[in-house]
């Protein structure tokens, strides 16, 4: 008799080795849509780390575990390098966590206008909770803006048994 595992939703993070390519607007396009072509993956999102020229890919996995997830979201890495023509990148790292039901990406960087606009405040006030002790501690400052991590803004928001939104689908035209 085989016992059939529930599905449970994952949040995947794959990251590269340095690329033997520059990465370029076409690159990481081309890495993302690839990407994408992966059915057993949602809301997959591609993003390059130029310092160290590498490719990161996070997505949400419907899997029976950790590791079926995992190979789920490397299959989508893979597909990414393909449509991008990288060859000799491997996955360097890969994590996986459990989605606690606050949407995909909990590792996703937020600018204070995107965090007002998913817990459904303004911006000023998203501005006033920051100098408080009881919001959390944005992770940097870039060009001037303030910048959190998702999970931690979702974390508080749940605390604080407030709603959020998910985050806008990035559409792209043909």
């Amino acid at each position: 008799m085989t016992i059939k595992r529930k599905n449970r939703r994952y949040i995947v993070d794959v990251h590269s080795t340095p690329l033997s390519v520059p990465v370029t607007d076409e690159v990481l396009e081309d890495f993302a849509i690839g990407a994408e072509e992966e059915r057993r993956i949602a809301a997959p999102f591609a993003s390059a780390n130029l310092a160290t020229n590498t490719l990161d890919l996070g997505a949400s996995v419907k899997a029976s575990d950790p590791g079926v997830a995992a190979a789920a979201a490397l299959s989508a890495f893979r597909r990414g390098l393909r449509k991008a023509h990288v060859k000799n990148a491997l996955a360097s790292e890969v994590a996986v966590e459990l989605d606690h039901g606050d949407g995909p990406l909990r590792q996703q960087l937020l600018s204070g206008a995107e965090v007002a606009r998913r817990i459904g405040v303004s911006r000023q006030r998203v501005s006033q909770l920051a100098v408080t002790t009881h919001f959390p501690t944005p992770l940097s400052t870039v060009g001037g803006y303030l910048v959190w991590r998702w999970g931690d803004i979702a974390d508080w928001a749940t605390l604080r048994r407030r709603r959020t939104t998910k985050p806008r689908r990035i559409t792209r035209s043909a």
